[in-house]
């Protein structure tokens, strides 16, 4: 009885493996033929992965005050905001260039912040007023004249002396 149980348990593992090649050579043949490597995946999404985040930041609505910090590695751009009401988070100077190059030697960011989905009072400007800062290399900033910084309302920038 215990030799029955031992070849019934193998034949069912080896069977068990059986009929996958068909499908795996086709699939390889497949990948092989679009140009793709078999041993990466092609892009798939695991059970717990996050779907892709909906950029809902806009721009803060005034830009009240830019300065540059010179370091010995470069500067660093601080910006101060007032949001349109309170609550806003995430607050982000993005480039409007991914590469931070400068164009005609002015190099632009966009002061940009999410809010709550739920409405927020607006409140007094300093319980809306929000700090964010940047740091820049020297080798970015080498062919780098003016920095400007943009608002929803407003725009200011700074030469760099």
């Amino acid at each position: 009885m215990r030799k029955f149980l031992i070849l019934l348990l193998a034949s069912g593992l080896v069977l068990s493996a059986c009929g996958n090649g068909g499908r795996r050579a086709a699939r390889d043949a497949a990948i092989a033929e679009a140009g793709g490597n078999p041993l990466i995946p092609t892009e798939r999404r695991g059970m717990f992965s996050k779907p892709e985040e909906v950029d809902t930041s806009v721009l803060i609505g005034s830009i009240s005050e830019l300065r540059i910090e010179r370091t010995l590695s470069g500067a660093i751009v601080h910006v101060t905001g007032v949001a349109d009401r309170q609550g806003a988070y995430r607050a982000e100077l993005r480039p409007e260039d991914p590469d931070l190059l400068a164009t005609d030697g002015v190099l632009s960011f966009a002061f940009r912040v999410r809010y709550p989905a739920d409405p927020t009072p607006i409140g007094s400007t300093a319980t809306r007023t929000v700090y964010e800062a940047f740091s820049l290399s020297s080798g970015t900033l080498q062919n780098v004249r003016t920095i400007r910084v943009t608002g929803a309302r407003n725009s200011m920038q700074a030469n760099r002396r």
